[in-house]
């Protein structure tokens, strides 16, 4: 976690998902009711440049309702992020566990790897939208009933490395910083 420049925080995590029952890095404000967030979304390599090196680096918006008893099976998250999952394109994608819900993914235009994203729950419906430079806003993802608690996490979150990950089960993985 750095600040790059005034108004920009750089998220550059240690191998880390939100995936089933693995949980990453996720920078939260609680917030109760409707809401839209907005940020700006350039994923890289390590270094800074080029496009991740890893499958299942993606940074984006994640909203979650945790469940009371600190267990992980069971809750509720959709991610709404950009990033590298198997290919080594970029693409924009979301990632729920909210039944339901199909999980979804595109290849970013001209394989963009920056974007602004945008996620906004408007009663029981929950929209991620998209906007890459030189183009509208859009609609990519939407859940008409989301059945989702009136009191969620809504924040940055940012993954990386999945290969490492996945060798791990979602306890060991827990309980150990991976590195």
């Amino acid at each position: 976690l750095d600040v790059e420049a005034p108004g920009v925080l750089a998220m550059v995590p240690n191998p880390n998902v939100w995936y089933g029952a693995y949980r990453g890095s996720f920078l939260y404000k609680t917030i109760e009711g409707d809401f839209v967030v907005t940020t700006r979304v350039k994923v890289s390599g390590r270094d800074g440049t080029g496009t991740p090196d890893r499958s299942g680096s993606v940074a984006g918006l994640l909203v979650r309702a945790p469940r009371d008893d600190g267990r992980t099976d069971g809750e509720k998250f959709v991610f709404h992020g950009l990033g590298r999952m198997e290919a080594p394109e970029t693409c924009l994608f979301a990632v729920k566990t909210v039944p339901g819900a199909r999980p979804w993914a595109e290849r970013s235009p001209s394989g963009s790897s920056e974007a602004e994203l945008q996620l906004a729950r408007l009663g029981k419906g929950l929209y991620l939208l998209a906007k890459f430079d030189g183009d509208r806003w859009r609609v990519r993802w939407k859940l008409s009933d989301a059945a989702l608690p009136r009191t969620l996490q809504v924040g940055l979150a940012a993954c990386t490395d999945w290969p490492t990950v996945e060798r791990l089960t979602p306890e060991a993985y827990e309980s150990r910083v991976v590195a």
